[in-house]
């Protein structure tokens, strides 16, 4: 971390692309999981002694379809917390695993929503470690 830089920020950035590996989300030392409704879940993951939560909204196959949080956004000179979404859609079966192709976040601003990237994976390919061991 760079001197008299804040880590609020950083505590968001440690979900960034684990929505493209869905075994990242699975629960493990570091990650919960506690249920908010039938339909939403949230997850809090903790780094390096920083911790972020996201709530999960999931789709009838168990899909994540949504996330929103507090996020640190740059505003001036410095940062401040501001909501923030995240919408996934067409997902496909990669490597066994059911991954969304489509996907969009944005702030939400004065209660509108405003996208700041919107985009799909070019490429995704996933290699697994074959943890049996000898024998």
């Amino acid at each position: 971390m760079a001197r008299g830089r804040s880590p609020k920020p950083r505590s968001c950035a440690i979900w960034r692309r684990r929505y493209w590996l869905p075994t990242a989300l699975l629960p493990r030392p570091g990650l919960s999981w506690s249920a908010i409704d039938a339909d939403a879940a949230r997850a809090t993951l903790t780094d390096r002694g920083l911790s972020a939560a996201v709530d999960f909204r999931f789709g009838e196959a168990g899909e994540i379809v949504s996330c929103s949080a507090d996020r640190y956004r740059a505003a001036g000179a410095g940062v401040v917390l501001t909501p923030w979404r995240g919408t996934y859609r067409n997902y496909r079966r990669i490597a066994g695993m059911m991954v969304p192709t489509a996907a969009e976040v944005a702030w939400v601003l004065s209660g509108r929503l405003m996208p700041v990237w919107r985009g799909r994976p070019l490429d995704i390919e996933y290699g697994f470690i074959d943890c049996k061991g000898p024998g």
